[in-house]
């Protein structure tokens, strides 16, 4: 049964046994033969595609998780957990130009309220780490500072550190910015 077995690879993947999560989970999406013989509504193949990235990721396969990144956004673009998921991958594979407009629409005000806090968090600091990476320096500060605003909101439920992280950023940028802005234009 697909659910089982899906269900089975989400389970390897919570006990971070990856390989296996792997195969069960490349079991269950192989393609059918028709598009009506598929077992999963698009948001639940998305999710699935994006968990199978997580755990292809986590053995190295970057070029594989990324293109399952693409395709659960492709699929589902309005959960928050896609989008992220492609960002990060995007980062790491260095593109970091192509992660800023996934992303961005986030740091706008009243945006995307359906985002959960931790959520917009991760996101936003997704955003201002590929926003200094491409010398976007004074937007990465703001968007640090938002990332930090949001993660103190989420409270308990932000794990990830981004809070942390993004104070030590803004602490990173804070002298580079001062200098940056001293320096007197080219004419």
């Amino acid at each position: 049964h697909p659910h089982a077995l899906a269900e089975y690879g989400r389970f390897l993947i919570a006990r971070k046994r990856y390989a296996h999560a792997t195969v069960k989970l490349e079991q269950v999406l192989r393609p059918r033969p028709r598009p009506d013989l598929d077992p999963f509504e698009p948001a639940e193949r998305a999710d699935l595609q994006r968990a199978l990235g997580g755990a292809l990721e986590r053995g190295g396969l970057w070029e594989r998780a990324l293109y399952l990144y693409r395709s659960a956004y492709a699929l589902n673009p309005s959960d928050p957990r896609n989008r992220i998921s492609l960002a990060v991958g995007l980062c790491a594979a260095g593109d970091y130009a192509q992660a800023i407009p996934l992303l961005q629409p986030w740091a706008a005000e009243g945006v995307e309220e359906s985002v959960r806090p931790e959520q917009r968090a991760l996101g936003l600091y997704t955003l201002a780490y590929a926003q200094e990476q491409n010398g976007l320096l004074d937007d990465a500060f703001a968007a640090y500072t938002k990332a930090r605003a949001w993660a103190t909101q989420a409270g308990a439920k932000e794990t990830l550190g981004v809070a942390e992280q993004a104070k030590l950023a803004l602490r990173r940028l804070n002298p580079n910015l001062k200098e940056l802005n001293s320096v007197p234009e080219a004419r």
